[in-house]
């Protein structure tokens, strides 16, 4: 026995997926940060790409860092590169 569908009701249901779909995704009192696209990182002679496993918790510090002082996380990185190696060469 082959069960009929009405494309009606079909086309129906899958607006309505469309429509809870976008219903989910839209921030809910946020608002969105400007993306960065690769003009900005040039500008700022930053072309080159590093991939470190770091734990969560240094992440997190990092990325509550770069939003307090409004730099990016490249930035405080470079900054604490920069403390490092003024901590190490005065020894």
């Amino acid at each position: 026995m082959t069960t009929k569908f009405d494309p009606v009701s079909i086309a129906e249901l899958r607006r309505r997926k469309r429509e809870f779909s976008r219903i989910q995704e839209e921030p809910q009192g946020k608002q969105l940060k400007p993306t960065r696209d690769g003009r900005n990182l040039r500008a700022k002679s930053r072309s080159e790409q590093l991939n470190l496993r770091v734990t969560k918790a240094f992440k997190s510090a990092i990325h509550r860092e770069a939003q307090a002082t409004g730099l990016t996380m490249a930035e405080v990185m470079e900054e604490a590169w920069d403390a490092y190696r003024e901590r190490h060469n005065e020894k």
